[in-house]
C-alpha cells in the first residue's frame, strides 16, 4: 500500500528472499553468488529512523539513554551488524 513503510529487517528479508529465488534460477549458491557480487546495492535509512526515536521523548527514551552521538553510533553499529550478518551470501 501506498504509504507504508518497511522496516530495515523487512527489507533485510525481502533481500535474503530474492537471493533465495535467485539461487533457485540459476541453480546453485556459487553461480548465485558470482552473478549477485556484480550488482549495485543501495541502502537507504529513512529519518524517522533518527527523528522519531530519538526527539521524540514522549514516546521513547532514547534521548535520556544517549547523547546524540552515542545514538547515532549505536545505529551505524546495528545496521552495520544487520547487513553484515544478512547480506553475507
Amino acid at each position: 500500500m501506498k504509504g507504508q513503510r518497511i522496516t530495515f529487517s523487512g527489507q533485510v528479508e525481502n533481500y535474503k528472499n530474492t537471493v533465495a529465488q535467485v539461487v533457485e534460477i540459476l541453480g546453485d549458491e556459487y553461480t548465485a553468488a558470482d552473478y549477485l557480487k556484480r550488482c549495485i546495492y543501495s541502502v537507504g535509512m529513512g529519518s524517522n529512523d533518527y527523528l522519531n526515536n530519538y526527539f521524540m521523548p514522549q514516546f521513547y527514551s532514547t534521548s535520556r539513554q544517549y547523547t546524540p552521538e552515542q545514538y547515532a553510533d549505536d545505529l551505524i553499529s546495528r545496521y552495520r551488524d544487520q547487513l553484515n550478518v544478512s547480506f553475507s551470501v
